[in-house]
């Protein structure tokens, strides 16, 4: 009997090793979209976004030519696509290079969302939409 429940027991330790959560999972690849004549590409950390975490949204602009998009606006916003709720917004920082970086607030809430990048530059707006985005 003692036998049995040795090797029961070795059975449920290998098993659960064999359960164990993955590593974590490598930076998705960005998302991007052609508006108009510019390209807008997205990338999110953490990847993929939880509800309790800030996540970083960090833009890349570029131009028809593939050059970097200097002196644009940004705003992102980050919604909920099954709930009523307001918007998680953020205004991005330039950070050179075509690149802005915003911040949004933990959402609260795992499940499908739209997140919405919003660019003014020489006098144009553009907009691109990202969805659905999974908060886990």
């Amino acid at each position: 009997m003692v036998s049995l429940l040795r090797s029961a027991f070795a059975v449920v330790v290998l098993a659960s090793f064999a359960c164990a959560p993955a590593a974590p999972v490598a930076p998705s690849q960005p998302l991007r979209q052609t508006v108009d004549d510019l390209t807008i590409q997205v990338a999110l950390n953490p990847s993929p976004p939880g509800a309790a975490s800030a996540i970083t949204v960090e833009v890349i602009l570029t131009d028809p030519a593939q050059q970097p998009v200097a002196q644009g606006r940004v705003a992102v916003a980050l919604e909920s696509q099954g709930h009523a709720m307001a918007p998680n917004f953020a205004e991005a920082t330039p950070r050179g290079n075509g690149v802005y970086v915003a911040t949004l607030k933990p959402p609260g809430m795992s499940g499908d969302h739209r997140l919405t990048i919003d660019l003014q530059w020489q006098d144009r707006f553009y907009r691109a939409v990202f969805a659905p985005i999974a908060i886990r």
